[in-house]
């Protein structure tokens, strides 16, 4: 165990080598696969950390996080934790919501105390702490205290979130599981793959943004070697327009499947942000890219993509020579 005491800063000032992020980011983060195995298995992917009491932390925490207390003006974190080698550190208090709050937040005087005791990366504190996310992603909370490596290469994971309680994209592992439908309120379907969805039935009906009733389940039958410049004109206005044609308001959600959800799915993605968001390519693919660190359309699909971009926007201002050097 080790502790430092933490000097004070003022309080409206960001902290150096210290971040705020969105509860989404750090369910993204516990769900990325590599390998077709959870990374939250990789030893040094991420350090979670909990900083509430040790009465909260052992009624409810969530999945993974280890425990750390403050002694006084010092934090005392597990032996075991090797912050320098940590790809991801991120801590969670009670309900943190920004720098403004940093003299009351153990979450932002932790970190601050990590990045000053060697973290190679900007350690990130969630936003809305605990009482955000579990209200959010209860099905993510646990009371279990110590993981082995066979249970972390075990846990479940669910699809990736690229809109916060509407846009999900996945494989179609997840698409076939229904207790990823009953935790993310899946109410339809994008299927990118030639299989038959198992899941829902193109007579299954959904209510759309004009009240109007549409199929639960949209296929776009694509093959990952799908070389013809048709694909991007045949299939990314009418997907995105199914895309978009959901409203948030009956909180429930959309799941865009692929075998591995890195390819077709990713395409069909970000053809949509491009379109409905705005974006560039570029933008669209650093944005999904932050969601799912896996996703790697192939290059036929990014060319299409292109000439996408090109007609949405009115030209092409994304140069894709250089896609690979983008990460």
């Amino acid at each position: 165990m080790e502790t430092e005491t933490i000097p004070s800063k003022a309080d409206n000032e960001p902290i150096d080598g210290v971040s705020i992020i969105e509860p989404y980011h750090l369910y993204n983060l516990l769900n990325q696969i590599c390998l077709q195995k959870p990374c939250v298995a990789i030893t040094n992917y991420l350090l979670l950390l909990d900083v509430r009491s040790h009465a909260e932390y052992s009624e409810s925490h969530i999945i993974t996080a280890k425990h750390s207390t403050k002694d006084g003006s010092s934090f005392v974190i597990p032996a075991d934790s090797d912050i320098e080698t940590k790809k991801h550190i991120v801590i969670y208090d009670n309900r943190t919501q920004g720098f403004d709050t940093k003299g009351t937040s153990l979450g932002l005087q932790c970190a601050e105390y990590l990045w000053r005791k060697g973290s190679k990366n900007v350690v990130q504190v969630v936003k809305g702490g605990y009482e955000d996310f579990s209200a959010r992603y209860p099905f993510l909370r646990t009371q279990k205290l110590m993981w082995t490596p066979k249970e972390l290469n075990s846990v479940r994971t669910y699809p990736l979130e690229v809109i916060p309680g509407y846009l999900y994209i996945g494989t179609v592992k997840h698409a076939q599981d229904p207790t990823i439908h009953k935790h993310l309120k899946v109410k339809a379907h994008l299927n990118v793959t030639k299989s038959t969805d198992l899941r829902f039935p193109e007579c299954n009906q959904i209510v759309g943004k004009d009240q109007e009733s549409y199929s639960a389940l949209f296929n776009v039958p694509v093959d990952d070697d799908y070389n013809e410049k048709e694909m991007g004109q045949n299939f990314f206005e009418s997907a995105s327009n199914y895309l978009a044609n959901h409203h948030k308001q009956d909180g429930k959600s959309i799941l865009v499947v692929s075998e591995k959800g890195t390819s077709r799915a990713a395409a069909i993605v970000l053809a949509f942000l491009i379109q409905y968001q705005k974006l560039s390519l570029k933008d669209a693919w650093t944005w999904l890219k932050s969601c799912n660190s896996s996703i790697c359309p192939n290059t036929s699909f990014f060319e299409q993509l292109s000439d996408w971009e090109g007609k949405v926007h009115g030209s092409k201002v994304t140069d894709i020579s250089d896609i690979y050097t983008w990460n």
